[in-house]
């Protein structure tokens, strides 16, 4: 089994292609797909033309983390179409840049990431409660 993990911040996306162990295989540097900063179709292209370019065969399995995907309903229902129309068929988790990054930096455990990019947004995890400040 195939993975790729997306990281799409407020200046870049990053992609990963990983087998079944955790092993890094390929590795993309893209333009950001913020969808405040970056027309709609651009975005469509440059996620579709970078799981091409780690997966050609179709077969992993996505989860992304991109920028923008938080309170709004508007918003993500703009990210979520933009992933579908990206990844055909391929089966896909879509969740906000700050909650990968958390998930990423605790492994589950209480504390608090804070992003100071592009943007600026700070995430606290205690007892399994997420607060979100600014974003």
């Amino acid at each position: 089994m195939l993975y790729i993990g997306i990281d799409g911040g407020g200046t870049k996306t990053k992609m990963v292609l990983f087998d079944e162990n955790g092993i890094r295989l390929k590795e993309l540097i893209l333009p950001t797909v913020h969808v405040l900063t970056q027309p709609q179709d651009q975005s469509i292209e440059i996620l579709r033309d970078g799981v091409n370019q780690l997966d050609p065969d179709h077969t992993a399995i996505i989860g992304a983390g991109l920028a923008g995907y938080g309170q709004q309903k508007e918003l993500r229902d703009k990210i979520e179409y933009i992933c579908k129309e990206a990844f055909g068929n391929r089966p896909f988790v879509v969740e906000s840049d700050v909650r990968i990054a958390i998930e990423g930096a605790l492994d589950g455990h209480d504390g608090i990431v804070v992003i100071a990019g592009t943007g600026s947004i700070a995430l606290s995890l205690k007892n399994n409660k997420l607060t979100r400040c600014g974003g």
